[in-house]
């Protein structure tokens, strides 16, 4: 019987480090910047919907709605690489979803984060925030929980999980490039 616990464990250990199972990736049609830009002008769109960029790497997303469902009210955005600053990455790669929420302002996101020619791997799950400045920024979902070790000395081998509350980190996100949003410069126009 402990032979067989054993082997259990050592499975299940072997199991967990196993890298996740990679996903194709959909390389879509139609997502040259100029295309993508004159599609985007015929329609009205949603504040989230556009062409936005990266900071600080550059690279450019548009984001189009993919459907509406009318009974919930929910919408869901496509992800889609315009131009990548990775050449692993082709133009035209869907990296992901957006949802809207009960909030104008605040959309959940699930993106992939890692992707090596033909295979998506790390999904990750996001917050997003807008401003009606032109400005996204990514905010991860969860909460990181750390074991604490200096907790286990006075008790030996009891457990101790606390938060891991880092410092705070400057936000990732993107700015809107169009349509252009004219409060969105960063950067000041001289006469």
């Amino acid at each position: 019987m402990k032979k067989l616990s054993t082997i259990i464990l050592l499975l299940f250990i072997i199991a967990s480090f196993q890298p996740l199972a990679a996903e194709e990736t959909e390389v879509l049609r139609g997502y040259e910047y100029d295309e993508v830009k004159a599609r985007l002008s015929q329609t009205s769109l949603a504040d989230i919907e556009g062409i936005w960029q990266f900071l600080p790497d550059g690279a450019t997303v548009a984001v189009e709605r993919a459907e509406v469902n009318i009974d919930s009210h929910i919408s869901r955005y496509n992800v889609v690489i315009v131009s990548s600053v990775d050449d692993d990455v082709e133009d035209g790669t869907l990296i992901g979803h957006i949802y809207s929420s009960a909030s104008a302002t605040q959309f959940t996101a699930e993106l992939y984060s890692d992707i090596h020619g033909d295979k998506s791997l790390k999904l990750k799950k996001y917050i997003l925030d807008l401003t009606d400045k032109g400005r996204l920024t990514f905010n991860s979902g969860s909460n990181k929980v750390r074991l604490d070790f200096w907790r286990w000395l006075p008790y030996l081998f009891r457990i101790s999980v606390v938060r891991d509350k880092k410092s705070a980190n400057i936000a990732n996100g993107c700015v809107k490039i169009y349509p252009i949003v004219p409060e969105a410069r960063s950067f000041p126009i001289y006469l």
